[in-house]
């Protein structure tokens, strides 16, 4: 969440008073997720990069083939298709 200055750990005030509706409610999903997969093994589906820089371990496919997998550090200095992907789903300026 870009437009919080502490992303997903923004405080969100007194019930949520500082916060948008729509913002409350990704804050409490976040934070819920966050909870739940604490001390266990949570497979995600991600294609955002802030998601994918949260997990363990990456694991990118291509036509349903194991292409890669290790953390996002690890994969962004060595994995071209990985590159590729994160430089697919930048936004784009102009």
């Amino acid at each position: 969440m870009s437009d919080l200055p502490d992303g997903y750990d923004t405080p969100a005030g007194e019930r949520g008073a500082r916060l948008s509706g729509c913002q409350r409610q990704r804050i409490a999903i976040v934070r819920a997720l966050r909870t739940a997969r604490a001390g266990r093994t949570t497979l995600v589906v991600a294609h955002r990069p802030s998601t994918l820089r949260t997990a363990h371990t990456v694991v990118l496919l291509e036509e349903g083939r194991v292409v890669d997998s290790g953390p996002h550090d690890e994969l962004l200095a060595r994995c071209p298709a990985y590159r590729r992907l994160l430089n697919e789903r930048a936004p784009r300026v102009g």
